[in-house]
């Protein structure tokens, strides 16, 4: 498992950081298999929505097909895909559910995909990208934030 010690803490000021697919096109079957690894280490953790897991043994893209979401969940998983970069999405409807154990887990699971962040949206005031070795943090939410731990303090605390 990554040690949230080890995790680099990076501040950025750019409006946004790009991060493409080194082949080009990246594939929908692959972008939810990552998805499908998110929801599972999120729902370790709580209630995970609005959708489920997508069944990758299916051809079809139908809403439909996808599993259910928790009730009530605190982790709201982005569905789409929206280009051909490594990133998925995510929004805490509760802070809480920033905590170290769901940071060391999910830092772990984007291990086995090299490349992968996550754009941590819905934050007052900051913007949160999670990579399996680096946190990247933007705006006066994370001020001062020198490792993980603040990181994860600035999120719960924030109003």
């Amino acid at each position: 498992m990554t040690r949230l010690q080890k995790l680099a803490v990076e501040h950025f000021r750019t409006k946004r950081i790009p991060n493409p697919s080194p082949s080009g096109e990246l594939p929908w079957g692959l972008y939810q298999t990552v998805r499908n690894c998110l929801v599972r280490t999120c729902r370790r953790h709580g209630p995970t929505g609005p959708l489920g897991e997508f069944p990758l043994e299916t051809d079809s893209h139908d809403i439909s097909d996808w599993g259910r979401g928790d009730d009530k969940h605190m982790y709201w998983i982005v569905d789409d895909q929206y280009n051909d970069e490594m990133y998925l999405y995510l929004e805490f409807v509760d802070a809480s559910a920033c905590s170290p154990q769901w940071l060391q887990d999910v830092t772990a699971a984007l291990r086995s995909f090299p490349g992968w962040g996550i754009g941590v949206n819905g934050l007052p005031k900051g913007y949160l990208l999670i990579f399996a070795n680096r946190l990247l943090v933007k705006g006066p939410l994370f001020r001062g934030c020198r490792d993980a731990a603040n990181v994860i303090d600035a999120i719960r605390k924030q109003r």
